[in-house]
């Protein structure tokens, strides 16, 4: 058995496919604007930015930079926001669920 004389440290190398899968949670700006608009359509269903943040399950103050541009809207935002909503996060993200003018349920137009 060998006797370590001197103090080595063993560091692990980063991983180069940790990087490219943080990459893939990045939404693109068509995504975040749609994620944004369906905020919206969630703050005037349930009445404020403070009741949206807390049906989301997360501080007002994070709705608020999202809200302000502050920060860019997140993948885990979106998986909230469709969660509250009840619709698929796909819906979300592609803009169906925001379409501004049109009926939540069945799609027609709203006067």
């Amino acid at each position: 058995m060998t006797i370590l004389r001197e103090r080595k440290v063993w560091r692990r190398a980063p991983s180069p496919v940790r990087r490219d899968f943080e990459k893939t949670w990045q939404l693109n700006e068509t995504e975040r604007a749609n994620v944004l608009a369906a905020m919206v359509v969630m703050r005037a269903r349930l009445g404020g930015w403070a009741r949206l943040a807390r049906a989301m399950g997360i501080h007002k103050k994070c709705v608020s930079r999202v809200v302000t541009g502050e920060t860019k809207p997140s993948a885990g935002i979106a998986v909230r926001v469709a969660s509250v909503a009840r619709v698929s996060v796909g819906r979300v993200l592609s803009g169906e669920f925001a379409r501004l003018g049109q009926c939540f349920a069945c799609g027609q137009a709203i006067p």
